[in-house]
C-alpha cells in the first residue's frame, strides 16, 4: 500500500527551503587567498575525480610527464604518476576511474588506470613538422580532451589554422574519426549530454563549432568573442559559458538557439571558465590580473574575486560537495619581472576557492 507524505503548511515549507539552502551556502563559502599548495612544475589542467574524490594536475615541466594527485577538500598529496609523455589537457572517466591526458608537445594522448597508477596505453594522433615548417601549415596540435561515456569515446582538439577534432575509441585507443571543417586552432570543448553535441572553441575563428556526436558532423557554427579558449556547459539552464581571451570577455549562450544571451565583462585574459549549476556559480580564471572572478548565474551579478596565485589557469569543481580548484602557473618565458597589481604571486600550484 502507498503512503502519501505528510501536508506540510507553506510557512514550514519556507523555512525548510531557507534552512537548506543556508546550510548548502555556508558549506561552500568562497574564501580569498587560501593556502596554494605546490602542484610540479609547469602546471595544466586540473580535474575532480569523484569515485576517489581526488584532484589531478597536469604538469609537464620536469625531465618526464606528471600528474600531481591530491585529496579533495583538503589538498592532501597523493603518490605522483609519472608518465613518459608530458601532459596538458585532461579529462576523466569517473565510472571506470581512467585519466586521459593531452600531451601537446609529443603529439600523443595517454590512458591511465587511477586505481593503480599505471599507464595503459599511449597514442600518437599528429608528428611533430619538419624543422622549417612555416607556421601556417604546422600540423595539429593536439590542445583539450574530453570523454563522452556514450560510445566509450575521447574527442581530442587539434589545433592548427585548419584545425580538426580526432574521435578516439577509449578501449581499443585508435582513431577512428578525424572531423574535419572545425574552424582555426580549435581548443576547448564542452558536451551537452542531453542533445549529444559537442560545442568547440575555435579560437582564431572567433566561433563556436557544434558537432553532432551521432553522426561526427559539424552541423552549426555560433558567433562568440574574439580568441575564445574555453567553455563550461550549464545543464540546468541550459547554457553555456565562453571565455574570450581576448577582449576580456565571456559570452553566454542559450544552447536552444545558439543566441547570445549576455556579454560579462571579466579581468585581463579569461582563459578558462567552469560552472557549479547547483550553486549558481560561474568561475573565471583571468591569466593576466591573478584572478578567479564567481558570477551569480541567475543574474550574472559579480559575486567575489579571488586571488588564488600568479597566472590562474585552469578550475576544477566538485559538483558532489561543492569544492572549487584552481591551478596558477609561473611567469612566462616573456615576462622578465613580476607583473604589476598582482595581489597573490604563488606559481605551479593549486588552491582551493571554497571551504
Amino acid at each position: 500500500m502507498l503512503k502519501t507524505a505528510p501536508k506540510r503548511s507553506l510557512a514550514a515549507l519556507a523555512i525548510m527551503a531557507l534552512f537548506a539552502v543556508s546550510s548548502s551556502v555556508s558549506a561552500t563559502e568562497l574564501v580569498d587567498q587560501q593556502s596554494p599548495v605546490s602542484a610540479g612544475k609547469n602546471v595544466y589542467q586540473t580535474v575532480y575525480g569523484p569515485k576517489s574524490d581526488s584532484v589531478y594536475v597536469a604538469a609537464a615541466g620536469g625531465e618526464q610527464g606528471e600528474i600531481h594527485v591530491f585529496q579533495g577538500h583538503s589538498l592532501t598529496a597523493k603518490p605522483i604518476i609519472t608518465m613518459q609523455d608530458k601532459p596538458l589537457g585532461l579529462a576523466i572517466d569517473e565510472q571506470d576511474n581512467i585519466l586521459f591526458t593531452g600531451n601537446t608537445f609529443n603529439g600523443s594522448v595517454t590512458k591511465i588506470d587511477l586505481n593503480s597508477g599505471k599507464v595503459l596505453a599511449n597514442l600518437v594522433v599528429s608528428k611533430p613538422a619538419p624543422k622549417g615548417t612555416p607556421r601556417d601549415q604546422m600540423p595539429p596540435m593536439v590542445h583539450g580532451v574530453l570523454f563522452q561515456a556514450k560510445g566509450d569515446v575521447i574527442y581530442v582538439t587539434g589545433a592548427a589554422k585548419n584545425g580538426v577534432v580526432w574521435k578516439v575509441d577509449a578501449k581499443s585507443f585508435t582513431v577512428v574519426e578525424t572531423i574535419k571543417g572545425v574552424g582555426a586552432v580549435p581548443t576547448g570543448m564542452a558536451l551537452d549530454e542531453s542533445t549529444g553535441l559537442l560545442y568547440v572553441t575555435a579560437h582564431s575563428s572567433n566561433q563556436l563549432t557544434v558537432i553532432d556526436t551521432d553522426t561526427d558532423k559539424v552541423v552549426k557554427t555560433i558567433s562568440v568573442g574574439q580568441h575564445p579558449l574555453s567553455i563550461a556547459i550549464n545543464s540546468q539552464s541550459h547554457q553555456a559559458y565562453v571565455a574570450n581571451s581576448k577582449d576580456n570577455t565571456v559570452s553566454v549562450i542559450n544552447l536552444s538557439n545558439g543566441d547570445t544571451v549576455q556579454v560579462i565583462s571579466v579581468g585581463e585574459f579569461p582563459v578558462d571558465v567552469n560552472v557549479d549549476p547547483a550553486m549558481n556559480r560561474l568561475f573565471v580564471a583571468n591569466r593576466s590580473s591573478g584572478t578567479v572572478q564567481v558570477f551569480n548565474t541567475k543574474n550574472f551579478a559579480l559575486e567575489e574575486t579571488l586571488h588564488p596565485g600568479l597566472h590562474p589557469n585552469t578550475l576544477a569543481i566538485d559538483t558532489v560537495h561543492h569544492q572549487a580548484y584552481v591551478t596558477s602557473k609561473g611567469l612566462s618565458r616573456h615576462e622578465k619581472t613580476m607583473p604589476e597589481g598582482i595581489v597573490n604571486n604563488a606559481a605551479d600550484v593549486i588552491t582551493p576557492l571554497t571551504k
